[in-house]
């Protein structure tokens, strides 16, 4: 193997495809459980605190970020998804809407907190960021089939 071929970032990014594409299958698990099973919602937010946790721990580990300010910064984005993730189970849409709406939230939100620990953060790249997401989400629900 030739190390001239290496892209850099290569782990980092591919790193960052697979939490979204991981985050986005459990959250649609996750409204499955609640909307076919019947299944408490406390109990899937316990889960989806502690899945959370372990994507966006290894996400900012695998982006070099100090130690402590990742625990920290885990912790507060697992409980404002699980926030998230309670208030769009309100929704009359299906459980895919609602997965892929949460995920598209997680990706803005990671992604802005990466800017900002990498002080690659300025109000164009977040107002970008913002606006895209709230764009996709406001483009899915408008064609989704409401219950």
């Amino acid at each position: 193997m030739q190390i001239t071929k290496y892209t850099p970032l290569s782990l980092e990014s591919s790193s960052s495809y697979f939490n979204i594409i991981s985050f986005l299958f459990l959250s649609i698990s996750f409204y499955g459980l609640m909307n076919l099973l019947n299944l408490r919602i406390w109990y899937l937010a316990i889960l989806l605190i502690v899945a959370t946790f372990i994507l966006t721990y290894q996400f900012f580990w695998i982006n070099k970020i100090n130690e402590r300010q990742n625990f920290l910064i885990s912790v507060l984005m697992s409980i404002i998804l699980v926030e998230f993730f309670w208030s769009i189970s309100f929704l009359p849409v299906s459980h895919f809407i609602s997965g892929l709406s949460l995920a598209i939230i997680f990706y803005v939100l990671i992604n802005i907190l990466l800017l900002h620990f990498l002080d690659k953060s300025d109000k164009k790249t977040v107002t970008r960021y913002l606006a895209v997401g709230l764009i996709c989400i406001f483009i899915i629900l408008l064609s989704a089939r409401w219950l």
